[in-house]
């Protein structure tokens, strides 16, 4: 995550922590305020997802580097009769894990690039919010 993103996301959050989410009222500081919760929590889910996918994905390749090192032969091991099936095994599931890296890096783009749109919408919602008057209780205060 870039340096401008982190500071985007902190910038939201302070505000968040300073600001009365229970306005019955319904204010448009308010309004913008609970939608800036809403994707920052969206943002931490699709976190969390991908975190929890690139686990799996990397599960699930230890599963098959182990195996490919099950059926490698001992050293000063007599060659099996069953040295080709080994070997085409052996092939299949180093392909296997080769699909597993490639899947988990696309993985990794598309939570990447669906970030950097939810924080494009964050942004929008900050600069909004910043360009609201003062609230003070006077609905006047508002076009």
């Amino acid at each position: 995550m870039s340096h401008a993103a982190e500071n985007l996301e902190r910038r939201c959050q302070e505000v968040l922590k300073t600001s009365p989410m229970e306005d019955p009222e319904g204010t448009p500081k308010t309004i913008l305020e609970r939608e800036m919760a809403l994707v920052l929590d969206h943002i931490e889910r699709l976190r969390r997802q991908d975190r929890d996918t690139r686990h799996q994905l990397s599960k699930r390749q230890n599963e098959i580097e182990t195996r490919i090192l099950n059926l490698q032969p001992l050293p000063n091991h007599y060659l099996s009769h069953h040295w080709e099936e080994r070997q085409s095994l052996i092939s299949q599931l180093t392909g296997s894990v080769l699909r597993l890296e490639d899947h988990q890096q696309r993985v990794a783009v598309d939570t990447e690039k669906q970030i950097q749109a939810i924080q494009i919408r964050l942004l929008q919602l900050l600069n909004m919010r910043q360009q609201l008057p003062q609230y003070h209780g006077d609905s006047s205060d508002y076009p």
